[in-house]
């Protein structure tokens, strides 16, 4: 996602490059036409006429209104170039704005991912816990049971040597028994 954010904020960085040139260019249309408003009215059509009646001959006269033609025609020019870009810098708000608009649920879809994720997160970390504490709870009984065992081997042991012991000293007793009566009877 982090990708979709970067390409999308190179996008609206364009956009607004873009966007400060067409403003800029749209300045200066306005500036040249401010000009060009300001000496039509000070001298408003007289001055086409005037132009026109100054004409020394009719290849004047032709050559003058075709000078005037050219002049309304580059005032027209300029005029639609102007609401052109006035026209360019509408798209590209508009453009600019959606491109915004996309960021920010790119940003959102990102920030609900990575909460999704530390969620996630949390959950495995919360059994990995549980878990540990399992194993540790098992250690600890498997440790108590090899202790009791440990014990009973160890009594188990002395039960069996007190055994031996009891059976050697019976076997003794019996041997001692056995030998006191043998040598107070006369043999014969």
């Amino acid at each position: 996602m982090p990708k979709k954010i970067e390409e999308k904020q190179a996008e609206i960085e364009e956009t607004e490059k873009s966007l400060e040139e067409a403003k800029q260019k749209e300045e200066e249309q306005y500036q040249s036409m401010k000009v060009r408003i300001k000496y039509m009215y000070e001298h408003g059509d007289e001055n086409y006429v005037e132009i026109l009646l100054a004409a020394e001959d009719m290849g004047d006269m032709v050559n003058r209104a075709e000078y005037i033609s050219k002049i309304t025609k580059y005032d027209n020019k300029m005029f639609d170039e102007f609401v052109a870009t006035r026209e360019e810098i509408q798209r590209e708000e508009l453009v600019l704005k959606t491109q915004k608009e996309e960021l920010e649920r790119a940003k959102m879809e990102s920030q609900e991912q990575q909460e999704a994720m530390a969620e996630k997160v949390s959950k495995v970390k919360a059994s990995i816990s549980e878990y540990e504490s399992q194993i540790s709870e098992a250690e600890k009984r498997a440790m108590e049971f090899e202790e009791q065992l440990r014990q009973q081997e160890e009594s188990l042991e002395s039960l069996e040597r007190k055994k031996k012991q009891e059976e050697e000293n019976a076997r003794r007793a019996a041997e001692n028994n056995i030998t006191s009566n043998t040598s107070g009877i006369p043999l014969g």
